[in-house]
């Protein structure tokens, strides 16, 4: 048998065994050409058709270079296919002419619904895998491509993406805050059966029970600590009540004031707080993290920072309350250095934790000066501790950590461990499709936290631009979620609140150094200056500016011989130091400005 004949005998069985006759033509009629190119044209509008689709379901939207593939491929399959059809039939038609009593009969033929759906799956899913292997191989290729030119372009402007190159080089444990007995059993854990265990679960234990409340069914009737941004004070009144009825204190009957019987009640956390501040002294503060962004350790930690910050602020309440601003400005300083500790961690969990700390952290800061109770080298102090924060800087560089760390998970899928394990887990079994397309989500999420977050912040100016973080001023940013962009927009979104959240803070760490700066005028002449030029150089070096606009604070003496000193808030708004509150009494951070001011006498 020669090739034609073989070629036609299988194009005829296959048909036979379906239970199907081709549509061809009669057997001594030629396979015309016109034919042959309906034939192509239909096998390329299945392709196209086939491209747009897959196009739809991985990218969300139809991608031309996608259909155009598929479409060709399905030209020169049809070419292929149907071409060699062809001049296998006319060349048997041509015989048929010649000699009519050539055998013709094909197989008998009967639907067989059974065998004609077998046929009809694996011609679809050979019709399917071809190009789709094709298309995943050239889009990790020109993925990885797309990668790399990103990268190489925006290292040589100094950027970053490897989350080895945001670790802390190691330090000796012994001059290392971290390393500590109170913290060190944080970082000695190890992965067993995809969970965390520490192995001393007792100094976790230990840990865990520092809470200014004392445990958590006591949380929710716990006193607040007063809001000095709605010019609250806090009732510590209040706090002696708690600390009377609740069992994990003890209560002082003798004490005369309520400020005594708060410290009274805290003294159980003397020992923890003299070992932080004999720590605090070491050199260096780097918490211990490898190609796992403290995973183990980060949620103790972070929880051990909020709790220790509540205790320090009520304590410097209380100390203030008592007429012991020393002491105060102790508590003070050493919550202020421990927020510090968390920069050798950069990702966005630690800055909003830190944030938070330092925003609760000026309350005591706010009392002292509503009430004079700070002297001048105190105040001094006080302005050197705040000026030492820069939350600005801090954020930017966690949005660049927080952009390696998920660079350092896309290469775990795409190596199919499991972050966290360090062994291979569910992430095996994803989709080659999940790890091909992960090298363009790779340089799309990179690509939109460069021109978005990273553009919005002005380290060097100490500036933030609302205005970039507007998710329409990004280029490239859509509001539409796709697979492409589901891991981009998440983490673009992240880092703009995280933006915002810093933007705030530092505004009010600005009003407060110059606060404190206003009020060492005002121990030196008797009153608060016309204007804040006067306090430069004497009183601060140099004047800070409103993180919003770049324009200086506003700052007017009032009729009761205090002050109002804002900055505008997020709006980009002079509202005329107005700190709007939403329904509930909590602060609206979208509107509004931020004020340092205090109550009437």
């Amino acid at each position: 048998m020669t090739l034609p004949e073989f070629l036609l005998a299988y194009v005829e069985s296959r048909a036979a065994w379906l239970g199907l006759r081709p549509p061809l033509p009669a057997r001594d009629a030629r396979f015309s050409v016109l034919r042959v190119a309906a034939l192509v044209a239909w096998q390329t509008l299945l392709g196209a058709g086939l491209g747009l689709v897959i196009s739809l379901i991985g990218a969300g939207e139809p991608l031309g270079w996608v259909i155009w593939l598929l479409g060709l491929f399905g030209a020169c399959q049809g070419a292929v296919l149907y071409g060699l059809t062809a001049l296998c039939w006319n060349r048997r038609a041509a015989a048929l002419r010649v000699n009519p009593d050539m055998p013709v009969a094909l197989p008998p033929s009967r639907f067989r619904p059974g065998r004609w759906a077998l046929g009809a799956a694996y011609f679809g899913l050979i019709m399917l895998a071809t190009p789709l292997m094709m298309l995943l191989t050239i889009e990790n290729a020109r993925g990885r491509v797309a990668w790399e030119l990103f990268r190489r372009n925006w290292e040589a402007k100094g950027e970053r993406f490897d989350w080895a190159s945001f670790l802390p080089e190691p330090v000796p444990p012994e001059q290392n805050f971290a390393m500590t007995p109170l913290l060190a059993p944080l970082f000695d854990y190890e992965y067993a059966d995809g969970k965390i265990e520490w192995r001393d679960s007792n100094a976790l234990a230990r840990l865990e029970s520092i809470r200014v409340d004392g445990a958590p069914d006591y949380a929710s009737t716990a006193p607040a600590f007063g809001s000095w941004q709605k010019q609250e004070f806090c009732d510590l009144r209040a706090w002696q009540e708690f600390y009377r009825t609740n069992v994990n204190f003890q209560s002082n009957p003798s004490a005369e004031t309520a400020a005594e019987a708060v410290l009274s009640a805290l003294r159980k956390y003397d020992p923890v707080l003299d070992e932080l501040r004999m720590a605090i002294q070491r050199p260096y503060a780097v918490y211990p993290a490898d190609s796992d962004p403290m995973l183990g350790a980060s949620l103790p930690l972070l929880t051990f920072h909020k709790a220790i910050c509540q205790v320090l602020v009520l304590r410097a309440l209380a100390n203030l309350e008592a007429g012991r601003p020393q002491e105060a400005l102790a508590d003070v300083e050493l919550n202020l250095r421990l927020a510090s500790t968390l920069d050798s961690v950069p990702t966005l969990l630690f800055q909003l934790v830190k944030a938070a700390v330092v925003t609760v952290g000026l309350q005591p800061v706010w009392e002292g000066l509503a009430r004079r109770q700070w002297n001048e080298r105190q105040l001094g102090k006080l302005q050197q501790l705040l000026a030492s924060i820069n939350m600005l800087e801090s954020c930017s560089r966690a949005i660049r950590g927080e952009r390696a760390w998920s660079i350092v998970y896309l290469e775990y899928l795409r190596s199919g461990q499991s972050p966290g394990t360090r062994a291979p887990g569910l992430a095996k079994w994803l989709p080659r499709p999940g790890r091909a397309f992960s090298w363009q989500k790779q340089r799309l999420l990179a690509e939109l936290i460069q021109v978005g977050p990273l553009a919005a912040i002005d380290t060097q100016a100490r500036r933030v631009f609302p205005e970039k973080c507007d998710t329409n001023a990004i280029p490239g940013f859509s509001s539409r979620t796709t697979s492409y962009n589901m891991l981009a927009k998440a983490a673009v979104m992240a880092s703009l609140a995280a933006v915002s959240k810093a933007a705030r803070s530092q505004a009010e760490l600005n009003l407060a150094i110059t606060a404190c700066a206003l009020e060492r005028y005002r121990l030196a002449t008797g009153q608060y200056p016309e204007r804040l030029d006067a306090l430069v150089p004497k009183f601060i070096d140099r004047l800070p500016h409103d993180v919003v606009n770049g324009e200086p604070l506003k700052y007017c003496r009032t009729a009761d011989g205090r002050f109002v000193l804002y900055s505008v808030g997020w709006n980009r708004t002079d509202d005329n130091g107005q700190v709007p509150l939403e329904y509930g009494g909590n602060i609206d951070w979208e509107t509004g400005d931020r004020a340092w001011q205090y109550p009437p006498k």
